[in-house]
């Protein structure tokens, strides 16, 4: 019998030994173990939480994409292609939704500046001039300097200029920006070689950075689940694993991290990261992770933002995000909030900043959408509401 005994406690060790070991290599491949307490701990006091009660809940929802139609190298021809074939889909599944006050989805086309091409950008113009999104700013760059940086920065506003993007109907240069890769202000160096980049983006006029999560990788910052003023400490690489985060009546100046949800899903064994692609479509469950993530400016946890994001130019990714699935996710969160659960708001990434500002600043408006502009204007090429 004790001989039986120690047989079982023996596999019983083994096999927990197997499991941590396994465990344990997935947490650094994954480099979770950079942020794993900050989330714990995140995690722990969202549950102690006490949460404002009576007060109606605003859920922004917007799809920051990487949209990168030249994914893989291939030709000019299959790039147009791309584009057209999306543009197309979009128009047709736009007009199948509406959100609480009647508005069509708005989408963010992240367009990568080392991808130039001026018949793709001219097709996403024409879905900014029907009031359907916006573009903004990405960029893929590796091995620069601080002034090889600001002159890519420069001539890319200058050709996004030409189309009406990144320049806003007052007439100043703003933009939003990914960073290709995720490696920000060189957290990982094969893809950046600017420690200050924070501050240059800054300086060209861009009011916030979406890149964030970047789960898996070396750039995911220690903050989570937070809209904040990252640091900036010019000479150290990943500056931004410190911030100060937006509150309510304490309004501050400059970029800021414009965080997604990044929350560990119980179902899928995973983090929950917000993308959207073929392996990880859009469900039901995974709305209640995005609200459970609870992404808003400290102060005003009536107004929460569900930033989401894709690669969808590439064709998988395409197929995944123009799916039944997101159909029916679709159909899901607007009958949520016709059942009076929340209030939904399809906007823009710049909307989404603009709304955060007004909180940050005390308004005192019941309705996000009165703050839309708020900031920043809209683009030259954007076309009325839909």
């Amino acid at each position: 019998m004790n001989s039986i005994l120690l047989i079982v406690i023996f596999l019983i060790f083994a096999l927990l030994t197997l499991v941590t070991a396994l465990v344990g290599s997935k947490i650094y491949r994954r480099r979770i173990h950079l942020w794993l307490w900050e989330y714990l701990a995140w995690q722990t006091k969202s549950w102690f939480l006490i949460k404002e009660g009576g007060k109606k809940k605003h859920v922004m929802l917007f799809i920051t994409d990487h949209f990168e139609p030249r994914f893989g190298q291939v030709s000019s021809e299959k790039e147009m292609h791309r584009v057209k074939v999306w543009c197309e889909k979009y128009n047709s599944f736009s007009e199948q939704f509406k959100d609480s006050s009647g508005r069509l989805p708005q989408h963010t086309w992240f367009y990568p500046f080392d991808e130039k091409n001026d018949y793709c950008l001219s097709k996403l113009r024409e879905l900014t001039e029907r009031g359907l999104g916006e573009i903004e700013f990405h960029l893929h760059h590796s091995g620069d300097s601080g002034k090889t940086f600001e002159e890519k920065i420069k001539k890319g506003l200058e050709w996004f200029n030409r189309f009406g993007a990144l320049i806003s109907k007052r007439g100043d240069v703003r933009f939003g920006f990914i960073h290709g890769m995720y490696a920000l202000a060189n957290s990982d160096p094969r893809y950046c070689g600017v420690n200050n980049e924070i501050s240059i983006l800054e300086s060209f006029g861009c009011y916030a950075d979406f890149t964030f999560p970047a789960y898996g990788t070396p750039s995911q910052p220690r903050i989570i689940n937070t809209l904040y003023y990252p640091a900036k400490n010019g000479n150290l690489p990943k500056s931004y694993d410190h911030g100060i985060e937006l509150e309510v009546n304490r309004p501050g100046t400059g970029m800021i991290l414009f965080e997604g949800p990044l929350y560990f899903d119980p179902v899928a064994l995973r983090f929950d990261d917000g993308r959207v692609d073929q392996e990880y479509k859009l469900s039901h469950r995974r709305l209640r992770n995005w609200l459970r993530a609870n992404v808003h400016v400290k102060g005003k946890p009536e107004w929460v933002f569900i930033k989401l994001f894709s690669h969808s130019a590439r064709e998988k990714s395409r197929e995944a995000f123009f799916s039944p699935e997101t159909d029916r996710f679709y159909e899901f969160v607007i009958s949520k909030s016709r059942r009076g659960l929340f209030v939904l708001h399809f906007v823009t990434a710049r909307e989404a900043f603009n709304i955060a500002k007004a909180a940050e600043h005390g308004e005192k408006g019941s309705d996000p959408m009165e703050y839309v502009d708020y900031v920043v204007a809209p683009p030259v090429n954007r076309g009325p509401f839909r």
